[in-house]
């Protein structure tokens, strides 16, 4: 009996050993596994955050606007022009700078042109191209919208026709269609800041890059609420989601992004961050383009600059981060008041704006949407283009400023044209009719150019690009 015992004894000891070194193996093989792991992902980080932390676009501008005497324009065609472009507008009595222009009225136009034998004006436009050789240029328009005269230099003599210079009008990030403006933290206005620490993470400059106060009072305030009401992510951790994850909810894209979020801060400062975060935020859509970052949101929601935007304006741009589709100034209005609202009494919270303020802002109006030039910036003249540069070989990963023969007034009669001309044809050809009553539609090029100079000037290659990217003008043979 004491000998079973003591083998009894004996094997358990073997076995609990055993256990012991397999315990102790496959714990070490899952640390081993667990630092490959962090490798793999610190080392993703540091490259794909210094190649491409800002990565340069691929621009795509206008050819330079002719003016000639006898064209036509809308009354406040140059003023939306010029603004569209950030032209400084300058009094009629002030000297222009490059990137300036002045709209005087007919007296001051007559005051300056006395020599000169015009007939009825209407107004003047004066402006200087942003090269710093430009020299100012003059075009007299009369009541019927009419250019009746064009003029340049210092002192003013009559030229046979004005050019403006090229018009950025698309923007790419790869293949995606994007619209983003670089800005160093130190551009960005403290109200804006300010506005989107106190929304989204109060205690950036404190807190580790993952907050597990923030995610306990986000989980308690859910539970409330029974239903998602606050999120618990810090600055970095939105900024790692975005940047290089999905939005996937699973348990291990969170470990991962809770993992990339410490491995972050590890090797970038916190301003570093803030400023990569402003950059890079999506902010909403213009038509096909993705608005990118605050510095494009001021442009898009308010047709400024960044550095320009106020109190109320900076409280709506934080309330945007959350939910640029669900607090759309234009197309959700309530919402989007409600949010800015939330936004100010946040920062009054914290001290970061006194009760006067915070008042004044809640009682500004919601912007409107800032007009744009096309609905669509010529989708398939830049897929044309893009063909040309790929077949000549070159490199669009470094970046690229691709200067077109576009014309812009052209390529937005052309769209209008077309939109028009299938509308008709829908509403009034009986065959038409039939057709897409058996689900098919009439599709469309249109093709214009220059007869000086032979160049393409406006595309159309189908009645729909988000439909079809097929490029009727250039790729069919009929």
């Amino acid at each position: 009996m004491g000998e079973n015992e003591n083998l009894g004894t004996m094997n358990n000891k073997h076995i609990l050993k055993a256990a012991i070194l397999t315990s102790a193996l496959l714990l070490t093989l899952v640390g081993i596994t667990f630092v490959l792991w962090l490798y793999r992902l610190d080392d993703e980080i540091s490259q794909r955050f210094a190649q491409k932390r800002f990565a340069p676009p691929i621009e795509f501008y206008s050819a330079p606007q002719k003016i000639v005497i006898g064209a036509t324009f809308t009354p406040d065609y140059f003023q939306k022009l010029f603004g569209r472009k950030h032209f400084r507008r300058r009094e009629f009595s002030l000297p222009l700078q490059p990137s300036d222009f002045s709209v005087w009225s007919a007296h001051e136009c007559q005051s300056v042109l006395t020599a000169f034998n015009l007939g009825e004006i209407s107004s003047c436009v004066s402006f200087r191209n942003s090269d710093a050789q430009s020299i100012p240029q003059l075009l007299v328009i009369d009541p019927n919208s009419k250019v009746i005269g064009t003029f340049a230099g210092t002192p003013i003599s009559a030229a046979s026709a004005l050019e403006i210079e090229p018009e950025l009008f698309a923007q790419y990030y790869g293949n995606k269609p994007t619209i983003r403006r670089i800005v160093n933290l130190g551009e960005v206005p403290a109200n804006c800041l300010n506005a989107l620490l106190a929304i989204e993470d109060s205690q950036y400059f404190e807190h580790g890059a993952v907050s597990f106060t923030s995610i306990a009072r986000a989980a308690l305030a859910n539970l409330r609420s029974g239903r998602r009401s606050q999120g618990g992510s810090t600055i970095t951790q939105q900024l790692v989601k975005n940047y290089f994850l999905t939005s996937e909810r699973s348990f291990s894209r969170k470990l991962k992004e809770f993992a990339m979020s410490v491995l972050l801060e590890s090797r970038i400062s916190k301003d570093d961050i803030l400023e990569t975060y402003i950059n890079l935020i999506y902010m909403g859509l213009s038509g096909p383009f993705e608005i990118r970052g605050f510095a494009a949101a001021a442009d898009h929601y308010f047709g400024t600059e960044l550095k320009d935007l106020g109190l109320e304006q900076c409280a709506l741009v934080a309330a945007l981060v959350n939910g640029p589709g669900l607090y759309n100034p234009v197309t959700h209005s309530e919402n989007a008041l409600k949010r800015r609202t939330r936004v100010l009494d946040r920062m009054l919270d914290l001290k970061m704006i006194t009760s006067g303020q915070a008042l004044a802002a809640k009682a500004s109006a919601l912007p409107k949407t800032t007009e744009k030039s096309l609905s669509e910036p010529a989708p398939y003249f830049v897929s044309a283009v893009r063909k040309q540069l790929e077949a000549a070989g070159i490199d669009e990963s470094n970046g690229l400023r691709v200067f077109t023969t576009l014309n812009l007034r052209s390529q937005e009669a052309a769209q209008q044209a077309v939109k028009y001309g299938i509308d008709n044809l829908e509403k009034t050809n009986k065959l038409v009719q039939k057709l897409k009553t058996q689900g098919k539609n009439i599709e469309v090029l249109f093709l214009s150019g220059d007869p000086e100079t032979g160049f393409i000037s406006a595309i159309v290659g189908g009645r729909n690009f988000t439909s079809t990217q097929y490029n009727r003008a250039i790729e069919s043979h009929r």
